[in-house]
């Protein structure tokens, strides 16, 4: 397999347009990479709140021969608000983060996210607190390391937790 070809079809959820054409033009184009049985494709360009979106996927071989095609379909929801900017502190052996909750909104909690060593690499989920935390103290740090954090608000629906986006980075240096 060379590569995946994403397809996006936007529809009202009001009709569902069940007889739409499919577009011809795909919006991306995944490569396919040796020995990687899964992908992750994030659409952020266009999409407008309250709108339905069907997306196919078609896996292309050599020579753009076709394989089956995997579909999905989703209503797209404004993201819930974010925590303001959090600030930290690096004291001895903790690092200490703080933020304010999101104006005009009541989260169920936060989502503390923590990534070791130089920028790029992957932040991890350190813990969830309650939504009147609005503090962190990391006691699993080793001084003279750089770490950086993001908070995000999480909300409640019928379907489990709604994440917001990520509010940092905020890069700490651990004190020994």
């Amino acid at each position: 397999m060379k590569e995946f070809a994403v397809y996006r079809q936007q529809f009202d959820p009001q009709d569902d347009c069940p007889e739409c054409r499919p577009p011809k033009t795909p919006v991306a184009r995944v490569a396919a990479e040796p020995g990687r049985d899964s992908y992750r494709f994030v659409d952020r360009k266009g999409l407008h709140p309250g709108m339905g979106y069907r997306y196919r996927v078609v896996p292309l071989a050599t020579g753009n021969l076709a394989g089956v095609p995997a579909q999905a379909r989703s209503l797209f929801v404004e993201p819930p608000a974010k925590p303001t900017v959090p600030g930290g502190q690096a004291l001895e052996k903790l690092n200490r983060l703080s933020w304010q909750a999101p104006a005009g909104a009541t989260p169920g909690g936060y989502r503390i996210e923590r990534a070791a060593g130089p920028a790029g690499e992957p932040f991890e989920m350190l813990t969830e607190l309650p939504a009147e935390r609005t503090s962190y103290d990391d006691f699993a740090v080793k001084g003279g390391t750089s770490y950086r954090y993001r908070v995000r608000a999480f909300y409640r629906n019928d379907r489990g937790k709604v994440y917001s986006e990520a509010a940092g980075p905020v890069d700490l240096v651990a004190v020994p």
